[in-house]
């Protein structure tokens, strides 16, 4: 095996970790996101509103999640739970 080779399987090891944990948070966040889309759609809510509420949902909590991981530089996430 070259060294090209061998380098490629090495890089390949150590990222595979991540990818997977890619791969199962986008399958998690997109399952997650179908509540919510599907409620909206009941509810007969315009795009418009059904993006404030999306926003909502999940942009507030990413904001207030950065704001106090910067300030207090710990991972501090803020969760909202989605009761249906």
């Amino acid at each position: 095996m070259s060294d090209i080779e061998n380098s490629n399987t090495n890089t390949l090891q150590r990222n595979l970790p991540v990818i997977g944990a890619a791969v199962r948070n986008i399958i998690i966040f997109t399952a997650v996101l179908s509540i919510p889309l599907t409620a909206a759609q009941a509810l007969e809510l315009t795009p418009s509103e059904t993006t404030s509420w999306i926003f909502a949902l999940y942009g507030v909590p990413a904001i207030l999640s950065l704001i106090l991981t910067f300030r207090y530089r710990l991972p501090l996430l803020v969760t909202l739970a989605i009761s249906l």
